[in-house]
């Protein structure tokens, strides 16, 4: 578009006068240049699919194959998963966790209100608030996950510095600190979600206490289905 407008102004100042047929013609030619040098790594939106259609562009998608993601039980004792839930940048936020045995039997889960936070902020409550219930009901975990793999990089690196809560609970527990895509923390995305929504904390001692879609995934969980994540 620069150069459109360089070429223009130059037009202009030497009195050469461009027709809008021109001007327009000059203008699809650039956009149809940079369209077709665009490359995608994901589907397109039909509405997509029309723009580039008007202008002679057939869009270049080029798919790789998704990753199977399933949700994976601990050797002994307890698995816990935790994930954040911020409605926006800063925004209303509630995290939540789900602890599970090495038969992937549901243990107890909670979801716990934030009020107004960031990501981090509600990530890192969130794994503070999954390993403090793990303390108070002495449950001895085995695997830890936490969608955010910032805060898994922290966990396991030598520059955390922040939560002494959280490194003195870590110290005790001694667990082994694994990522995971969202696609295999659904149960625990589910109650962090349910926390926003009821703006109340709750702690699950009962599968049945569990809201329907947590339940749901948690099911889909103990039977080893996987779920499908595209790359990126």
């Amino acid at each position: 578009m620069n150069q459109i407008s360089q070429k223009m102004c130059k037009a202009r100042m030497e009195g050469i006068l461009l027709s809008l047929h021109n001007i327009k013609h000059k203008i699809l030619m650039h956009a149809r240049k940079i369209l077709d040098s665009l490359k995608f790594n994901r589907p397109i939106s039909l509405g997509q699919v029309d723009i580039l259609k008007d202008f002679n562009v057939k869009a270049d998608i080029t798919l790789r194959a998704p990753i199977l993601v399933r949700w994976n039980p601990p050797v002994n004792n307890y698995s816990l998963n935790v994930d954040g839930a911020c409605k926006g940048n800063l925004g209303i936020c509630g995290g939540g966790g789900c602890f599970r045995d090495h038969n992937g039997d549901f243990v107890c889960g909670f979801a716990f209100f934030y009020g107004i936070g960031n990501s981090l902020i509600v990530e890192t409550r969130a794994i503070h608030d999954g390993l403090r219930l793990a303390m108070e009901r002495h449950l001895n975990i085995w695997l830890f996950l936490s969608r955010l793999s910032l805060m898994v990089s922290y966990l396991t690196g030598q520059s955390f510095l922040g939560g002494g809560g959280i490194c003195h609970i870590l110290q005790t527990l001694k667990p082994k600190i694994v990522h995971t895509f969202r696609e295999g923390n659904q149960v625990a995305d589910s109650l962090a979600s349910q926390a926003c929504v009821i703006h109340r904390n709750s702690i699950f001692l009962c599968l049945s206490d569990l809201p329907t879609a947590a339940r749901g995934s948690l099911i889909i969980d103990k039977a080893g289905l996987p779920s499908f994540r595209q790359r990126l």
